[in-house]
């Protein structure tokens, strides 16, 4: 009996087909490795992605996709499931925005913003990306697929934003009431000496409008001797108009009461004792205290006083210089 061998055309068959199960299998290889990577970036960067069939309804979700939601992986998504998680105030914009998207002649793309409610009652935000692959021969999206972002921590920030802006806006405003009813003159320059805000008072002293000493810097206000004359003349109208108001009120029954405040320092500490010295004290009936003998450690040496850093004394001086001056008088 003859032995058949197998043709050289046989083998080569063989061997191609060989060769092409090896690179479907190193193919099946590399997609796996590919949707690995994909999988732990988008888990990462805390990226969820999705798809949506809108013939059957169903949802198709990676696996951080719920906990986004601040939910435990669902066994089911569909469009309810979404409309349900997310906030009651975001679902129509959200279902409108949908419509839109999957509606014959709409927008193949769209994103936007909206809230999701947490177990804990606590508030997200999310921002979803979606973008329709697939229409049918009526132009209706059948098929769409995008991202899930959590975005509270960039919300939070912009509300602390915007807050920040209402608070120096209501800052400035008060500042601007103070300033404008004040009787003394308040300006606000830069380093360059250029005006930034003058208020009525100011402008007042020196005979200017509100507008002119913005266009003028510091030195320019203030140069020139026709500009000290006019001070001058302000400052003497000034003391008379005080003089005169005294002259109607300064009563025996309720007296002004006037602080020499060429030195600032001694000035604040007057004011203080004085509007001390006017609350009536009464002495508070106690038990006297009697304090046990402090004891004694002879084996205790406390550190030399010098080794240790006080406090500047800054008013000593004045207060030898205010005894010195009551004994002279």
């Amino acid at each position: 009996m003859q032995q058949k061998y197998p043709s050289s055309e046989s083998d080569q068959e063989r061997k191609a087909l060989l060769s092409i199960l090896e690179d479907e299998k190193l193919a099946k290889v590399e997609l796996q490795k590919s949707e690995e990577r994909l999988r732990l970036s988008t888990e990462f960067a805390n990226v969820a992605v999705w798809e949506y069939d809108t013939i059957t309804g169903t949802m198709i979700c990676s696996k951080n996709h719920d906990k986004l939601y601040g939910l435990e992986l669902q066994e089911k998504w569909d469009f309810n499931t979404y409309l349900n998680a997310t906030h009651p105030d975001d679902r129509e914009n959200s279902q409108k925005s949908i419509s839109n998207l999957i509606a014959n002649g709409g927008p193949d793309h769209h994103n936007y913003d909206f809230r999701v409610i947490y177990p804990d009652q606590s508030i997200h935000w999310l921002m979803v990306t979606g973008q329709v692959v697939e229409r049918n021969a009526d132009g209706q999206g059948i098929l769409v697929r995008g991202t899930l972002i959590d975005i509270t921590e960039r919300k939070q920030a912009e509300e602390a934003l915007i807050s920040a802006k209402v608070k120096i806006e209501e800052s400035e405003i008060r500042f601007k009431e103070i300033t404008n009813q004040s009787t003394e003159g308040i300006t606000l320059a830069d380093t360059h000496g250029n005006y930034k805000f003058v208020n009525p008072a100011f402008c007042s002293m020196l005979g200017y409008s509100e507008l002119q000493p913005k266009k003028k810097k510091h030195n320019g206000i203030f140069s020139g001797m026709s500009n000290i004359y006019r001070l001058a003349e302000k400052w003497v109208e000034y003391s008379k108009t005080k003089d005169e108001m005294f002259k109607h009120t300064d009563l025996k029954q309720s007296p002004w009461y006037v602080v020499p405040a060429d030195n600032k320092k001694l000035a604040r500490l007057n004011c203080i004792s004085h509007l001390l010295s006017q609350i009536p004290y009464e002495p508070v009936p106690s038990e006297p205290i009697v304090l046990p003998p402090r004891k004694e450690y002879p084996a205790y040496v406390r550190p030399p006083i010098t080794d240790q850093t006080f406090v500047p004394d800054r008013y000593s001086r004045h207060r030898d210089k205010s005894e010195s001056d009551q004994k002279d008088a």
